[in-house]
């Protein structure tokens, strides 16, 4: 195992460290900052972790780099002070090539904690990807990475394609309030991208309007439910049995 160790918070290393966590990675380079023993093994596990860091000397993951810093700095590094955190950066992977039959589509989600949580939700609920348009919130914030839970290890991630992309390939399913049939009646499709729209404008309607299926979620005493709470009933609707 390479170790590095920094014992001054004036050393540029650590400096450009602080700034990497700042911004909750590096996007030109694909990298992203984790914390938490359970995302670093989920990193480890899918060989996606480049580096630890803590404030101490660690056995775990001697296939990477073991970066050791002052404790005041681990502190700030980590997003809950915690001067024992165990922080990693992991590489982050899009794809290019859409594969499988079961596919999400957030259009303009940009709640970081939505859009971690669809993330996870979708790998739960065996999906095969996630697709990000061009305005969700970006997975280089720590918080997206933080609610995913490390399920952006583990699930297909693709960015910036458009919906257009599925016409007639798939069975496009959104969701929305209105003109639309209730869930619970629609057959579950073989192929289908099921999207989901920005939490105060919904779907784009150049979207909306290549939708195979518009379904709502028949609710009582209030309006509209949160969109990953929304998510998560109709992606665990699609899935089937």
């Amino acid at each position: 195992m390479k170790e590095l160790k920094f014992e001054s918070k004036n050393n540029q290393r650590v400096k450009d460290l602080v700034a990497f966590f700042k911004k909750g990675g590096a996007k030109e380079d694909g990298l992203i900052a984790i914390e938490g023993k359970d995302f670093l093994d989920l990193a480890a596990e899918e060989k996606s972790l480049v580096a630890l860091i803590s404030a101490f000397p660690c056995p775990l993951y001697p296939e990477v780099t073991h970066v050791v810093i002052p404790q005041e700095i681990l502190k700030k590094l980590s997003l809950n002070d915690d001067v024992n955190a165990l922080l990693g950066i992991a590489k982050l992977a899009y794809h290019q090539e859409v594969k499988g039959s079961r596919l999400l589509y957030l259009d303009d989600v940009q709640d970081p904690g939505n859009v971690g949580t669809l993330i996870r939700t979708a790998l739960a609920f065996s999906y095969d990807g996630v697709i990000l348009s061009n305005k969700c919130a970006s997975l280089y914030n720590r918080k997206v990475i933080a609610s995913s839970k490390g399920a952006i290890f583990k699930i297909r991630l693709y960015r910036d394609i458009l919906l257009k992309t599925f016409k007639g390939r798939y069975t496009i399913i959104a969701s929305a309030l209105k003109g639309a049939t209730d869930y619970r009646n629609v057959e579950i499709p073989s192929n289908f991208v099921l999207v989901l729209g920005n939490e105060g404008q919904g779907i784009e309607t150049a979207n909306l309007d290549m939708a195979d299926e518009i379904v709502y979620i028949p609710q009582d005493h209030i309006d509209s439910l949160n969109v990953a709470v929304a998510g998560g009933i109709l992606l665990n609707y699609f899935r089937g049995n």
